[in-house]
């Protein structure tokens, strides 16, 4: 497990949200910024370490498609496939970040060609998932995704101001400790998986 010392091989913060935009290139002379937007669903932001390998892909996929964090209009958790709803994809290099003195180092972090790679390989399988599921063809939902290695700009609307906890996210804090938060009948679903990614899921909803 990770706390057994094994180093995961992705990381990934899920979040919710009404409305998400993402500035895929800036504005350049007289060409105005170009952004993808979704409305109500998830964003996914996402680190790849080093060490890490396309075999991890789909299981990965599979976990943040199905998890139940998506909130109807009847208060009830659903995936987002049953929600159904859109996602946003947005390359995070800071989720592999570690803090050392005052400074932060992404030596853990993929090379910019492997991320590239797998982080590509990623968002095709998120969009044959969702294009095989009759929900979200139905609803007509859609995975967007931002530029790889390039600095964005993201606007997020979402219902609540206050954070919760609701998937076990291990998190190095600034003082280097774990914190978890995991339900126990959870935790055993999850345990085979720990050792490749981790996930930390940020409601805001």
């Amino acid at each position: 497990m990770a706390e057994s010392g094994r180093t995961p091989q992705a990381r990934a913060l899920l979040q919710q949200c009404l409305h998400a935009r993402l500035q895929v290139r800036p504005a350049e002379g007289d060409s105005a910024a170009q952004w993808v937007e979704v409305q109500k669903g998830l964003v996914i932001y996402v680190c790849f370490f080093k060490g890490a390998d396309k075999e991890l892909l789909p299981k990965m996929v599979n976990t943040l498609l199905n998890v139940k964090l998506s909130e109807t209009e009847n208060g009830k958790h659903v995936s987002i496939l049953d929600l159904p709803g859109n996602i946003l994809i947005i390359p995070q290099a800071t989720l592999g970040g570690k803090v050392k003195g005052r400074n932060m180092q992404y030596h853990s972090n993929s090379g910019k060609e492997e991320g590239l790679e797998l982080y590509s390989q990623f968002v095709t399988l998120c969009e044959k998932e969702l294009a095989a599921n009759s929900k979200c063809a139905e609803a007509g939902v859609v995975v967007e995704h931002g530029t790889y290695g390039n600095s964005r700009v993201a606007r997020l609307e979402c219902h609540s101001n206050v954070p919760r906890l609701q998937v076990r996210s291990l998190v190095r804090s600034h003082t280097g400790d774990w914190m978890d938060r995991w339900s126990k009948r959870r935790n055993e679903k999850m345990e085979m998986i720990w050792n490749q990614y981790q996930i930390l899921v940020y409601p805001l909803i």
